[in-house]
């Protein structure tokens, strides 16, 4: 269905209607309507804005990953207006499935949050065109794949919605991702702790400056970022292995597609490397972005050598401190439950994994049984950390119970 707009006239004079909005397809992302600036602009002025929608991460991924893979690019427009982009792929398996998932999906690397990118004045028009499409038969595909939906991006929702009122549609669901936002100070963020673990984080802080002479190195420079690259790569190999962990640095395409979408970003100054120093040497860092207020905590990593002095914990209340000092506002940690996130960390988001289907083939069966069996064991290892950290408390309060009863 397309729709037309149209202003209140004058009595007796005729007002011309506005254009109608088409979706229509597009057969590369350097074609898109006006390049990367008015790519860039629709994401800001999205219902979702985010950095892996914007043009530098999205185009950096589909020149690293692309591949065998067929561009599938849909944009929304009205006039020369560009309301809408549906940045897309499809692949086939081998039982001749055809699937759309999002460019940022797919590879070694992928963040959450991808969906369309809707203009938030008209998303209700151009969530229902782009729904429409879908519908109507063209694009040659068999599903549709909605991975880590956030549960405040309404546009994707709204399109997920709009869908399974006449497809079938299974879900499952996906990452939680841990977030807080920030006060006005960095003393107020320490005021959400104990004050145990206000004097302890302080004693860390303070014999990491006064004993091992730490600083913070702060940047969003192309060339410093080329240049810690390798020092970046160096301390993520050391504490993965410290946990018994591969690091995705040794992936080549992983450490090259991050080379350049770090530096890609950072020209537009929405990259930030913070690299914590101890007497000089490269300690540890966190690798993120910080668009529109939001900081997106991405990869980070340490010296394993130096782990007696938790150079982790010391790193990010230095970057905690210089982000309120940028006046940003949230700090997203994305997935991962691991246990420093939750020090400072009172909210989540659920996100949730989705799959329409054009009609209940051989790939709805399939993903059923599978998503059935990954239910099966996220359920399998919840019970067992359940029941493990009871156990450790049941056995903490018997010894408690022992220990007071010694004359």
């Amino acid at each position: 269905m397309n729709v037309t707009m149209q202003h209140d006239a004058a009595p007796g004079i005729a007002s011309p209607p506005l254009a109608t909005i088409r979706v229509s397809a597009v057969d590369s992302l350097e074609a898109v309507p006006g390049g990367a600036q008015a790519w860039n602009r629709l994401v800001d002025a999205s219902t979702y804005p985010n950095v892996f929608r914007r043009w530098e991460w999205v185009n950096k991924w589909w020149n690293w990953f692309g591949g065998n893979r067929h561009l599938y690019l849909r944009i929304v427009m009205r006039g020369s207006e560009l309301l809408g982009i549906v940045p897309m792929y499809r692949t086939v398996t081998r039982l001749g499935v055809k699937t759309l998932n999002w460019i940022g999906a797919g590879g070694p690397t992928f963040p959450e949050y991808l969906g369309p990118i809707v203009h938030q004045d008209r998303a209700t028009e151009v969530v229902a065109e782009i729904a429409n499409h879908f519908r109507s038969g063209r694009g040659n595909w068999d599903k549709i794949l909605f991975p880590d939906t956030a549960p405040d991006d309404l546009a994707t929702i709204q399109l997920i919605t709009a869908l399974a009122e006449t497809h079938s549609t299974i879900r499952a669901p996906g990452e939680i991702c841990a977030y807080f936002f920030f006060p006005s100070s960095f003393e107020g963020l320490m005021a959400r702790l104990t004050s145990h673990g206000r004097q302890r984080k302080k004693r860390q802080l303070r014999r990491a400056k006064e004993e091992l002479e730490a600083s913070l190195d702060v940047s969003s420079d192309v060339e410093t970022i080329s240049e810690w690259f390798p020092t970046m790569k160096r301390l993520s190999i050391s504490s993965k292995e410290r946990a018994g962990q591969v690091s995705p640095f040794l992936n080549l395409e992983y450490a090259g597609f991050h080379r350049d979408a770090c530096r890609a970003l950072g020209r537009a100054s929405l990259s930030r490397v913070y690299m914590l120093l101890l007497r000089g040497s490269p300690a540890a860092f966190l690798y993120g972005f910080l668009y529109q207020g939001k900081f997106y905590a991405f990869q980070t990593g340490y010296d394993c050598d130096l782990e007696a002095y938790s150079p982790g914990d010391i790193l990010f209340q230095m970057v905690y401190e210089h982000l309120i000092g940028e006046k940003a506002e949230e700090f997203d940690y994305l997935r991962g439950g691991e246990a420093y996130k939750r020090q400072f960390a009172d909210l989540e988001r659920r996100t949730e994994t989705t799959l329409v289907f054009r009609r209940r083939g051989i790939g709805y069966v399939t993903d059923t049984f599978a998503l059935q069996c990954i239910k099966k064991v996220r359920s399998a290892i919840k019970n067992y950390l359940l029941n493990r950290t009871a156990g450790r408390n049941s056995l903490a309060a018997s010894r408690s119970d022992k220990s007071s009863t010694q004359p």
